[in-house]
């Protein structure tokens, strides 16, 4: 019972708890078969309904357990009046969750045990093709509240580090699960491939002690002239459709690469995490690393949130968002940049933890800025404790988190950078992104905004663990008053230029003026496809005067045919030989 109090957030002593796991097997050439079974416990005193389905969906081979948890609109549990009634809210979740995560609109058969005739009507249930079969029955929920039938792979790319990947596979070797597939691709681009014969030795080494598989990659056509962030993209394209391919239970894949160690609990974050990203369409991905997440700001390690900027570094990937959405469209360069545009996330979250369950200790690399690595990552907190009880997993969900976030930034104190060390209680900072640099050299915070929801980023007072301090961006933050939201003017215009004309330019053949507070508004990749073809696609991070902008000439090979968006501040004058750029233009 302390579990289910833990999960739903609640100080409720006593009530009754209601679990649906959904279980689900496919073949490729036989009929879906899908089981729920809703379990029940029960104390004396009132009774209180939570429905709990985290729900795991496979387009191919697989078996998954979903649990959903339904809170309602006062952050509270829902009380039902009877056990009956309670049989039938149940029922009628478990079959609106199922419609959400299905694709098909064929009526099913369902069968109903004696018990549950009386409170459920006798019309056909529509959750897809399959057929559903329902029974209740008194259950030990502490032992079954994190089970999973998720088949994980932890997938590990290498490319001629033997050092450093010996040091990960011994930190695996402390903390794999006995569940999970572990992989290690070995590059084979020439510039990897060199060291593969020492590589496969460690790997050996470990197998007597963890089995893993290598894989060996063809590093695809290789072009001598190729840079090192499109030599890792194509790693990893290869690696992970090798992984799906060859391995047809894997229902999702733990990426991680040659320079990391992880937590003790490393496989139980992700064994938590996971269902409730299956169960909410709003959350894509999980990751053990929090970009903000330095040992002067993380410190509670059962804590759990919400950035829609991708982390990567030892993040989950379902095979359904590869094989349905990734996959074709993947690129030849920056891939982590390109997951953090806005036309591939679909305004989609991350689940992060405060205290991250990796630690990346890989100096040197194809892409590593040593004054970055030094200043951020090697400060990062990691955990160091097993087991953790994850607090307030509830609060994860989309409806709950909004109105959580709305709360808090509601009853936090409006302050500067200057007044935060002297103000007490929850403290709000409203910036613009061209003054984010200096607040965060500040706090000591990662230079642009990462480990950010809807353009709010919330970090613990370093003198007071018990206290925030949010961060809100002006023009994007939606949780803010009116009075301190920044839009754009009514004559707003954005203006696709010509290839090397400048803003003020373009603007100007539209009897317009170039508006430097607007650039923000048309740094996206969403606004860069509705002026631009974007052929390859798009991705950010890329410094520049002349950004957002698509790289229209083939003089600049590296980005010919991208959208580019930018972390750094634009100018109306700026302009480049290579590049087309989207202006904002106002009267």
């Amino acid at each position: 019972m302390r579990s289910i109090q833990r999960l739903v957030s609640t100080s409720t002593t006593s009530g009754f708890f209601r679990f649906v796991t959904l279980s689900r097997t496919r073949t490729r050439k036989s009929a879906s078969v899908l089981v729920i079974r809703i379990r029940s416990m029960r104390k004396l005193d009132s009774k209180i309904l939570l429905l709990v389905v985290l729900g795991v969906w496979a387009a191919s081979v697989m078996m998954a357990t979903v649990w959903l948890s339904e809170v309602d609109h006062t952050h509270g549990v829902k009380h039902s009046a009877s056990r009956t009634q309670s049989k039938a809210e149940s029922l009628a979740r478990a079959t609106a969750a199922l419609n959400r995560l299905n694709t098909e609109s064929v009526p099913l058969k369902v069968t109903l045990q004696p018990d549950f005739k009386e409170a459920v009507d006798s019309s056909p249930l529509k959750v897809g093709h399959e057929e559903i079969r329902i029974s209740a029955e008194e259950e030990n929920v502490d032992e079954f509240l994190f089970e999973s039938k998720e088949v994980f792979a932890v997938l590990i790319l290498a490319c001629n580090r033997p050092q450093y990947l010996e040091r990960t596979l011994h930190s695996m070797s402390q903390v794999w699960d006995k569940k999970s597939k572990v992989l290690v691709s070995l590059d084979q681009n020439p510039k990897c491939a060199a060291g593969t014969k020492q590589l496969e030795e460690i790997i050996a080494r470990y197998s007597v002690k963890i089995p893993i598989s290598s894989i060996r990659n063809s590093g695809g056509n290789f072009v001598p002239t190729a840079l090192p962030p499109q030599l890792v993209a194509s790693h990893y394209k290869n690696a992970i459709k090798s992984v799906f391919s060859s391995y047809e239970d894997i229902t999702g894949i733990i990426i991680c690469e040659d320079d990391m160690e992880f937590s003790p609990d490393f496989f139980d974050y992700f064994r938590t995490a996971v269902p409730i990203m299956r169960a909410d369409p709003s959350i894509w991905c999980v990751s053990s690393w929090n970009d903000l997440g330095s040992i002067d700001y993380a410190r509670d390690n059962s804590r759990l949130f919400r950035s829609d900027f991708f982390p990567g570094l030892g993040w989950f990937l379902s095979r359904e968002l590869w094989e349905l959405e990734l996959e074709e469209i993947w690129p030849d360069n920056h891939w982590d940049w390109f997951m953090r545009g806005d036309v591939v996330s679909k305004q989609r979250d991350c689940i992060v933890p405060e205290v991250s369950r990796n630690r990346n200790f890989g100096a040197f690399g194809a892409t590593v800025d040593q004054a970055f690595f030094d200043k951020h990552i090697s400060k990062a907190a990691f955990n160091t404790q097993h087991p953790v009880q994850f607090q307030n997993l509830s609060m994860l969900f989309s409806d709950s988190y909004e109105k959580e976030l709305i709360r808090l930034v509601e009853s936090s104190k409006l302050v500067n950078i200057n007044e935060i060390y002297q103000t007490a209680g929850n403290l709000l900072i409203v910036y613009r992104v061209e003054e984010y640099r200096r607040i965060a050299e500040s706090l000591g915070l990662i230079e642009h905004p990462r480990s950010i929801h809807k353009g709010l980023i919330i970090v613990r007072k370093q003198n007071s663990p018990d206290e925030w301090i949010l961060l809100a961006d002006a023009r994007k933050c939606p949780y803010l008053p009116d009075h301190l939201k920044i839009r754009p003017q009514p004559s707003f215009q954005m203006i696709a230029s010509r290839e090397a004309e400048s803003c003020h330019d373009a603007c100007s053949t539209k009897h317009l003026r170039c508006s430097p507070d607007h650039f923000d508004f048309v740094n996206s990749c969403s606004k860069l496809s509705a002026h631009f073809p974007c052929k390859k696609g798009c991705f950010g991070g890329v410094v520049g005067e002349d950004l957002p902008a698509y790289a229209s000439s083939a003089a600049k090979p590296e980005f010919y045919q991208y959208c580019l968006t930018t972390t750094e501040q634009s100018t109306c004058e700026a302009l480049y030989f290579a590049t087309s750029r989207l202006c904002p233009c106002i009267e």
